[in-house]
């Protein structure tokens, strides 16, 4: 799915409407729906393209004197056959996408085949809500590529997807807006369950027993990483700089040149393997220095990514990486999708490369250090604005 839209009827009076504020029907539709209508439009402008260019060439034609009939008769119909040929294509093809239509009046889900209507189910029958994904393999210039669709469906019905989209933070938008609909938990492929009633909560008000088990993060030497308690924040502070870095950046940087002097400097006649004399000239000495500057590049960032200062820090409102920052009240999970650790919530997402912070193994050590420092800032700590409340463990 790449877009969700309600119908236009705002009369319905069912109670999800009610209480979540949502149209008579919601709408997924197809994850390739997007790039459908990109074509649909092309092969409409196509078709258009072609009418402007043969509707005047006919009535020249008419016009001429001593033009053959027979070849009109031929030349009309396969001209036009042309001009309409990018609207069968949509016709055919591309007006098949499907969509899932909740009803909230009549309490039914459809499942849409172009117009028609193809299946229906009950709200009463889906008992459950599984977020999961499927990848399909697509023919491209330059090889393939891999399609991960993210998927909501009930273990109930699992060969019905009831909304799918490429992106996964808006298949999890659309997971929510379901459960909230059927008024079901929802379970997430890490096979993590929220009820209903904590899909809008934050992360530090839901329960989470296994936080007795937790104790202060005591990071070993081999990892890289320190756990600093600076009275006013928690910090997860990174040394980790491989010397893999640093091995290919000087190794790009080698490539880079070469092919920069090798390519373009010889075509030119400045490159270095160019020079008759030494010194260069004036235009063989600037393009030595453009190219040299351009190749530094990947061994800087190399350097400079060993070097900078990384640091997670969870303060007393909530968590800061360099500049950017998610707050307690609206960070509602925690993932590990991708080599990156996610914090999101509906409104923000906070993505942190793990792969530039610490060790393959030791990325579900850190997010058990950032969970540990969320639970015990808002557990009645540092944060004064958590004061009010208790959360259970």
């Amino acid at each position: 799915m790449l877009d969700a839209k309600p119908a236009v009827n705002p009369q319905g009076n069912n109670s999800a409407l009610r209480e979540y504020g949502m149209e008579n029907k919601i709408e997924f539709l197809d994850h390739k729906n997007k790039n459908a209508k990109l074509t649909s439009i092309i092969l409409v402008a196509a078709s258009f393209f072609s009418l402007a260019i043969f509707i005047p060439v006919c009535f020249m034609l008419a016009s001429e004197d001593g033009i053959d009939p027979i070849f009109l008769f031929v030349f009309v119909p396969v001209f036009f056959s042309f001009s309409l040929l990018p609207l069968l294509i949509i016709r055919f093809t591309v007006g098949k996408n499907k969509k899932t239509v909740f009803d909230l009046d009549k309490n039914k889900i459809q499942f849409h085949e172009g117009k028609k209507i193809v299946s229906e189910l009950n709200f009463s029958e889906i008992q459950s809500l599984n977020q999961s994904r499927y990848t399909y393999t697509v023919k491209t210039k330059n090889g393939s590529r891999t399609v991960t669709v993210y998927t909501i469906v009930s273990l109930t019905h699992p060969q019905q997807i009831l909304a799918e989209s490429s992106d996964f933070f808006q298949a999890r938008s659309f997971a929510e807006t379901i459960a909230k609909i059927l008024k079901i938990p929802l379970t997430n492929e890490k096979g993590e369950k929220r009820e209903l009633s904590e899909l809008d909560l934050p992360f530090h008000r839901r329960p989470h027993p296994e936080f007795d088990s937790f104790s202060i993060p005591n990071f070993s030497k081999e990892t890289d990483l320190n756990w600093k308690d600076t009275g006013t924040e928690f910090q997860i502070v990174s040394h980790y700089n491989p010397p893999l870095f640093r091995i290919l950046g000087f190794l790009l940087s080698f490539v880079l040149f070469l092919i920069l002097n090798l390519a373009l400097g010889d075509a030119l006649g400045i490159g270095i393997f160019s020079w008759e004399n030494f010194p260069p000239t004036l235009a063989e000495g600037l393009f030595f220095l453009i190219v040299t500057s351009i190749s530094l590049v990947p061994v800087t960032f190399a350097f400079y990514n060993g070097y900078k200062s990384k640091i997670i820090r969870i303060a007393n409102e909530g968590i800061h990486k360099n500049r950017d920052f998610i707050s307690f009240d609206s960070l509602e999970e925690i993932l590990l999708e991708d080599n990156h650790l996610i914090l999101l919530s509906d409104q923000k997402i906070l993505k942190i490369a793990m792969y530039l912070f610490c060790k393959n193994e030791d990325y579900n050590t850190v997010k058990e250090a950032i969970v540990y420092g969320i639970l015990t800032k808002t557990n009645g700590g540092a944060s004064s604005s958590f004061t009010q409340f208790t959360t259970e463990f």
